[in-house]
């Protein structure tokens, strides 16, 4: 109790809380209010656009560039996917491929990395994502991809309750 009673109290608790939380929270009020909320109108305007176009979120395809090959330790895996994203932008969301071991139970070893958009077109609907994980240890491991909203002011990806899984 001595020595967990100063670090695990409710003073640092709140102090965290203000700093993580709190603090941010009211920095980003500012800034959405700021010029009769200009910012807080756009950002209200992105949501709703996103809501309204998220189901024409689809996967058309995934490719795997070493599907059953081998691996080793240290060696990448590259996908490829296209993505139908309707009227949203590839700035609008993050295309993500979520990996980690099949047979552990537990979600904290899970793991993603976004993919980038490697698509030459201009004004389309359908766009060409590339990614890669590496091979960082042994054992049997699986992945899926999954489209999420991006957006700077958004407080995390899975604020607006939207997630598109492959």
């Amino acid at each position: 109790m001595k020595e967990l009673g100063p670090i695990y109290n409710t003073h640092r608790m709140v102090q965290e809380y203000a700093r993580k939380f709190y603090f941010p929270s009211f920095e980003k009020r500012l800034y959405l209010i700021k010029n009769n909320w200009e910012k807080g109108k756009q950002f209200s305007m992105w949501k709703s656009k996103v809501y309204e176009n998220w189901n024409q979120v689809k996967f058309i395809s995934v490719n795997e560039e070493n599907k059953n090959g081998d691996l080793k330790v240290g060696d990448k895996y590259f996908i490829t996917a296209e993505v139908e994203l309707g009227d949203l932008a590839p700035s609008d969301v993050d295309v993500q491929i979520y990996y980690g071991r099949v047979e552990s139970g537990d979600n904290s070893s899970r793991k993603y990395v976004n993919m980038t958009d490697i698509s030459k077109k201009i004004k389309s609907t359908k766009y060409t994502y590339k990614g890669e994980i590496e091979c960082k240890g042994t054992g049997l491991f699986g992945f899926t991809l999954r489209v999420l909203p991006r957006h700077d002011l958004l407080i995390n990806q899975f604020e607006l309750g939207l997630i598109r899984w492959a």
